[in-house]
Formats: structure tokens, C-alpha cells, sequence
């Protein structure tokens, strides 16, 4: 005879009660059951272990890297002076790859670490050699165009819901907005009057194209949209 410890009713020889239907062992004991966490949680788990391993084997890879160049520049020159370019290349790819791996769905934190970082790399290669001399005139202008037009891009696109020939049209679009800051940068660097010359011709052939690749893109939506509503 066996007692239900949940309901404290007699079930005689059964394994199960079939009242509250608690599984008992054959000592009279409720048996619990474990339960598995969703698959869901198991691969967010494994994905979050996985990229920790692989920003320890990055991290230390680089880290080898790092102490084998300060070893052998010290070892030929005695000093520090080329590794520091090595250094700051390594500094630069580091954040690259790891902060998506460190933060694969904080895209409000790994998107502006990622925009600063090339700002940070070109600064620390223009003071490698003092004063500063090419970063704010040059390289600034230009990086921050990419950064903004590719931004621009970007969120096109991500806003755009049938997309197609469209992407195309907003590259081509952002490649004339670079190309007018990279000519409008080379000559405030040059100290020459500013004037479009070849990204001018860049802007006038891209946009036009830009302009019929998204028309074109449309009028394939609508034509689709039309036969599937009038069974065509």
C-alpha cells in the first residue's frame, strides 16, 4: 500500500496518483521531475560561453603578438619606435572583434564604441610622431563623412521593407557624399582653394543612377503587388 504524499490518498500499488498525478519511486517517495530549460536559454548560454572563448583566445593571441614585437624592438633598437605602430594596430582590431562578441545585441553600446574607435586609432598614429599634423585636417573630415553617410545608408536600408535595388541606389548616394568630403578635405589639408572637381563628376553620374534604381525598384514593387492582387 502506498500513501500520496501530496494528496495523502491511498493508491494502493500504483506508481502514479490519480489525483494529482505525482509520480512516486518504490519507496513511497513523490519523485520530482527535472525540468529543462528551454532550448532557447541552453543556446544563448552556449553562445555566451563560446564568445568568451574566443575573446580569451584573441585577447591572449594578440597579447603574444604585442610582447613579441616591444621584445624584439628593444632587442634591435633599444628603444621603442616601430612596435609602437604594431601596438596601436593591435589596439585598434581588438575592440573590432571582441566588443560585438562581448555585446552581440547591444548594438546602442557597441555602435558608438565601434564609430570612435577608428577616431581613436587615427589620433594615436598622428601623435606617434608630434605635433599633429594630418589628423584634424584630413583624416577627421574623412572618417567622420564615412561614418555619417554609411550611417545614413544603413538606416535606409534597416527602415526600408521590400528591399532590392534600392540598397544599391543609397551606396551609390553615400559613396558621392565621401566622395565630396574626401576633395573638400584634401584641400583645406593642401591649403587650396576649395573647388568639386572630380567628385563633382562622381555625384552627377551616382545620383542620377541612384535616382533610377530606386524609381525602377518601385515600379517592380507595384507591378508585383498589382498581379498578385488581380491573380495574374
Amino acid at each position: 500500500m502506498a500513501i500520496c504524499p501530496v494528496c495523502n490518498v491511498d493508491i494502493g500499488t500504483a506508481r502514479r496518483c490519480p489525483l494529482c498525478r505525482t509520480c512516486l519511486d518504490e519507496d513511497g517517495a513523490a519523485v520530482v521531475p527535472v525540468v529543462a530549460p528551454p532550448p532557447a536559454e541552453l543556446d544563448s548560454n552556449q553562445r555566451r560561453q563560446r564568445n568568451i572563448i574566443i575573446i580569451e583566445v584573441i585577447s591572449v593571441s594578440m597579447a603574444i603578438v604585442a610582447g613579441t614585437v616591444i621584445a624584439a624592438n628593444l632587442v634591435l633598437a633599444r628603444r621603442l619606435d616601430w612596435s609602437l605602430y604594431i601596438l596601436t594596430a593591435l589596439g585598434f582590431l581588438w575592440p573590432l572583434v571582441c566588443l560585438p562578441l562581448l555585446f552581440p545585441r547591444r548594438l546602442a553600446v557597441v555602435l558608438p564604441l565601434l564609430t570612435l574607435t577608428p577616431l581613436g586609432f587615427l589620433l594615436l598614429l598622428d601623435l606617434l610622431k608630434p605635433p599633429l599634423v594630418w589628423f584634424v585636417p584630413l583624416a577627421l573630415p574623412i572618417l567622420l563623412s564615412i561614418e555619417v553617410f554609411g550611417g545614413l545608408a544603413s538606416l535606409a536600408t534597416a527602415l526600408t521593407k521590400r528591399r532590392g535595388l534600392n540598397v544599391i541606389a543609397y551606396a551609390l548616394m553615400a559613396a558621392a557624399g565621401v566622395c565630396i568630403a574626401v576633395e573638400s578635405a584634401l584641400a583645406w589639408f593642401l591649403h587650396q582653394p576649395w573647388r568639386l572637381a572630380w567628385s563633382s563628376v562622381v555625384a552627377f553620374a551616382a545620383i542620377p543612377v541612384a535616382g533610377f534604381l530606386i524609381y525602377f525598384h518601385h515600379r517592380i514593387a507595384k507591378t508585383t503587388t498589382l498581379r498578385k492582387l488581380f491573380h495574374l
